[in-house]
């Protein structure tokens, strides 16, 4: 299973990643005859070709199977920053107005910040937590590629069951992400692609 597979067209060219690109090399020691399936919810006719190319499917029977990508429950709304430099405080409204001594973590609404880089998720949380009292400060966190594995799932099953609230996150948050319970997802700064928006915004 290759899931989240538009990665190889998103992130495929990075000089970070360029083995997505190098995926079709599980034919070389699995064969031909073992199945290999390519999961995503973003592939335009381009990524769909790549993701074709680069799995190396054509030479045995294929089935495709598109269940459409329609999120009818999400709003989408787009907004200048105000704080250019620190933006996370533009987003400080879907806080509650009054919190107090006995404010507690559910009345925080689930977030999920998107950042271009994990420099803007710690500023963002540093931020988040100066602005909340002591004993809300734990249901912030930050999630980018450079947290353990260990890490990253206790950050997930926390998310789950509440414990964190908001995350702070990279793209690298929207890899197994399944948290039906979102109830912000906010993206700061221009995404690269529509896809990426969508990456982004499904998961509210």
């Amino acid at each position: 299973f290759v899931d989240e597979a538009h990665v190889a067209d998103e992130w495929g060219n990075d000089k970070l990643r360029p083995v997505y690109r190098e995926l079709g090399e599980l034919r070389t020691w699995c064969g031909y005859g073992v199945p290999i399936w390519a999961c995503t919810v973003t592939a335009r006719t381009s990524t769909f070709n790549l993701i074709w190319k680069t799995l190396r499917f054509g030479s045995q029977p294929f089935w495709g199977i598109d269940i459409g990508a329609d999120h009818p429950n999400p709003y989408f709304h787009t907004r200048i920053f105000k704080s250019i430099d620190n933006p996370v405080l533009d987003a400080l409204n879907l806080l509650p107005s009054d919190i107090d001594d006995s404010t507690m973590h559910e009345e925080i609404p689930k977030c999920l910040f998107y950042f271009d880089s994990e420099n803007a998720c710690r500023v963002a949380v540093d931020t988040l937590c100066k602005c909340l009292l002591n004993h809300l400060r734990d249901c912030v966190f930050h999630f980018s590629s450079d947290i353990s594995e260990r890490g990253k799932q206790r950050c997930w099953n926390d998310f789950s069951s509440g414990t964190i609230r908001i995350i702070c996150a990279t793209d690298a948050a929207g890899i197994g992400c399944s948290v039906p319970d979102v109830q912000y997802s906010v993206i700061f700064g221009l995404p690269s692609s529509l896809a990426v928006v969508i990456q982004r915004w499904g998961h509210a």
